[in-house]
Order: structure tokens, then C-alpha cells, then sequence
């Protein structure tokens, strides 16, 4: 179908919403709002001083910044209904707030109808005429991604935000190493036995990012009004949760004023990463338990990629903190089919009555 009938479809919807005069209730504001909404106009309320009354609704679409100005008017309530048994066109009753469409006195489905053929058409509903239909029609003249994109899509500055986070993170981290040094020569060892050299160094991961009308399958010509990513950086003690969020913060405010009409906000939350040093002597005590429990040599990583609160344990209590992995490797945590290979529920028995029944040396 048409962009003009995408736009008979926006009207039908914007009168649907029953804003009579004098009668409008907040739930109706947000109604009228949130249509604006999808549409990428972000209104905000201009109540009266004693709450009487019906609120102006007030939004602004940016433009070249040696653009003139141009204000548009219209009004969103509307006439009473009048007698409603009397609403009638061409003998077949009508609703005051149910559009209804004729042509040549025949009532039809919009959908049906040719793309010239709309010329024809009447439609039957109240503020049909004054004022929806009337000031929707301005504003989508002025604000229509058809006419030149004029309207900016938040995707790609998001992204862009998003790639200057991951690069500001791993410059950080390339000036901070000191962790990153004692890793690399305390467990060299270790090095050709498991994967853990990537864990030095924090990573920005985007597990969310959503834009609205997004789908899977269905295909919409959309600029989209919003845009959302969440993302976890995985810490490391190079890396502390203050210096990442303010440098996150920073970013973002440096994005905001990039882009007319684009603005960004940020929540942050997180933890530190916790390390244990192997000079405490808990490293080497546990190490040689495992070696008497397994039938293979223990391999220590000196970070791993997981979220827990051993922090608390180790910057807040000053306790020695080793996570020791027990399930296969494979398992598939946090995935469809986790499974947990029951020998390894049996060794961890023994292993923990192994060290319970041991003291560090």
C-alpha cells in the first residue's frame, strides 16, 4: 500500500481518541502523547497554573541551526458528539469516534480503495475536519521521513557511542597494567593449558540493543523514534568501577550534542573485580590439595569472566578468595540443555571435605 494510506491510517487512529471538550483525562493526554510519540515528536505538557482546564501540549523538531522557525498550531479535544443517533451518512449509522470512509456514498475499507481514489473519499468522525485531521496533516508535512529524512535516526549515533566507550575502555586499560604484568609472568605456566590471557584486559559487550517497532520478521519504513543498548564491561583490577563509569559518563556527554535532535541517557551499576595474589599462601596450600584430589594437574587462571560478589570477600573483608570451578566444562550455564556430569558432583564432595579437614601452611 501507499504512504498515503499509511498517513489515512495514523488519522484514523489519532481520532479514535475520544478528547472532548472539557472532558479529557490525564489517561487521554497520554494517549495523545503517546501517539505523538511513534511518531518522533516528544510532547510535553503545558498545564494551567491552577490545574483546570485541558493541557497544551507543547514539542519542537530541530532543524539546520540557520533554519528559520516555524510554529504550527492545532487542538487535540474536540466538539461534543451532539445526538449520537442522528450521526448517519448516506443512511448507514456512524459513530462519532469510529471513522467510517464512503465513496460515492458507499461505505468502503480505505485499504480497498486505489491510491488516487483516496482523493475521493469521505470520512465520518468527529474532528475529522476540525481539528486532527487538519493539524496532522501539518505536521506530517513538515516532520515525514519521505520528505528528506529530516527526522534523525538515534541508531547509528548510538552505535557510534558505543564503538567510542569499547575504544575509551582499551585505552584505559592499555595505560593501567599493573595487574596485568603480575598475571602475565605469575601464571606463565600455565599459559598453554587454558585460554584465560584475554581475561587481563576488560571487554564492552552489547547483550541488548533495541529499536522501536523492531522485528524479527516483519519489515517497517520507520525512522525510529528511540533506541536502546545494554551493555556489560567486564573489570579487571586495572579497570576499578569508578574510572570506567566516569569515563562512560564523559562519553556519553561528549555524544549528546553531536547530533540535532539526538540526546542520550545512561545508567550505570557494577561491581570491581576481585584477584587474589599467589603469594598469599592459601594459593599454594589449595593447589597442592587439588593435586592430591585429581587425577590431573591443577590449572590456576588468575581471573576469570564470571559475575559474583567476591569482592566483598576480598576488598571489604581482606580474606584470600579462590573460585574453584567444578562443573564439566561444557555444561552450557545460561544457555538451552545445561547438564552437570554427576562425577564432578561427587569429586567437589570430596574435594571440599578434603579442605575442610586441611589448614593453609
Amino acid at each position: 500500500m501507499s504512504l498515503r494510506h499509511d498517513r489515512l491510517e495514523l488519522l484514523d487512529r489519532y481520532l479514535r481518541i475520544a478528547t472532548i471538550s472539557r472532558q479529557v483525562t490525564a489517561e487521554m493526554v497520554d494517549a495523545v502523547r503517546a501517539f505523538w510519540r511513534d511518531l518522533g515528536l516528544e510532547l510535553v505538557t503545558l498545564a494551567p497554573a491552577d490545574g483546570r482546564g485541558t493541557p497544551a501540549l507543547y514539542g519542537e523538531l530541530g532543524g539546520p541551526p540557520d533554519a528559520p522557525t516555524l510554529l504550527l498550531y492545532g487542538h487535540y479535544d474536540v466538539q461534543p458528539t451532539g445526538d449520537v443517533a442522528r450521526w448517519q451518512w448516506q443512511g448507514v449509522k456512524c459513530e462519532p469516534f469510529v471513522p467510517a470512509y464512503f465513496l460515492d456514498g458507499t461505505p468502503v475499507r480505505p485499504r480497498s480503495v486505489d491510491d488516487k481514489a483516496l482523493d475521493g473519499v469521505v470520512l465520518v468522525a468527529r474532528s475529522g475536519a476540525d481539528n486532527k485531521g487538519q493539524h496532522l496533516a501539518n505536521v506530517l508535512g513538515a516532520m515525514e521521513g519521505n520528505y528528506g529524512n529530516i527526522v534523525p535516526n538515534p541508531v547509528l549515533p548510538l552505535a557510534r557511542l558505543i564503538a567510542d566507550i569499547e575504544e575509551r575502555v582499551g585505552a584505559y586499560a592499555a595505560d593501567h597494567d599493573a595487574f596485568r604484568r603480575e598475571a602475565t609472568e605469575v601464571f606463565a605456566k600455565w599459559e598453554e593449558k587454558a585460554v584465560w590471557t584475554p581475561f587481563l584486559r576488560p571487554t564492552v559487550n552489547i547483550n541488548h540493543f533495541m529499536t522501536d517497532g523492531a522485528s524479527p520478521t516483519l519489515r517497517r519504513t520507520i525512522i525510529p523514534r528511540t533506541a536502546h543498548a545494554r551493555l556489560d564491561v567486564r573489570l579487571t583490577p586495572d579497570t576499578p568501577p569508578a574510572a570506567i563509569r566516569e569515563l562512560i559518563d564523559r562519553t556519553v556527554a561528549e555524544h549528546r550534542g553531536r547530533v540535532a535532535g539526538i540526546t542520550f541517557a545512561v545508567e550505570t551499576s557494577g561491581q570491581p573485580a576481585s584477584y587474589t595474589s599467589p603469594s598469599r599462601p592459601e594459593f599454594g596450600w589449595l593447589l597442592r590439595l587439588l593435586e592430591q584430589q585429581g587425577d590431573a594437574e591443577p590449572v590456576a587462571l588468575p581471573i576469570l569472566g564470571g559475575t559474583l560478589p567476591l569482592h566483598v570477600f576480598t576488598d571489604v573483608l581482606g580474606m584470600p578468595c579462590l573460585w574453584i570451578p567444578a562443573a564439566n566444562s561444557n555444561n552450557q550455564q545460561h544457555d538451552i540443555n545445561e547438564h552437570y556430569v554427576l562425577r564432578h558432583f561427587y569429586q567437589q564432595t570430596a574435594l571440599y571435605r578434603l579442605i575442610v579437614s586441611s589448614r593453609p601452611m
